[in-house]
């Protein structure tokens, strides 16, 4: 082998360490966001009660009106 030949294979191999890498990367990342878009249960239920005390005040304001 001469030395064209020993740094062509060498940077191939560089670049598939860095795609290698890469690709790890963006799994890892998509395991981080897997949960993503999902709402706390705790957090429906809150959210659940006031619109419902909201609603009831409302419609107790509507009925005193008429």
């Amino acid at each position: 082998l001469d030395l064209n030949n020993y740094n062509i294979i060498l940077n191939n191999i560089i670049t598939n360490i860095n795609y290698l890498e890469r690709l790890n990367n963006e799994k890892t990342l998509s395991n981080n966001n897997k949960n993503a878009g999902y709402v706390n249960i705790v957090q429906l239920i809150i959210g659940l009660v006031i619109v419902m005390l909201f609603s009831i005040f409302i419609g107790y304001l509507l009925f005193r009106i008429s």
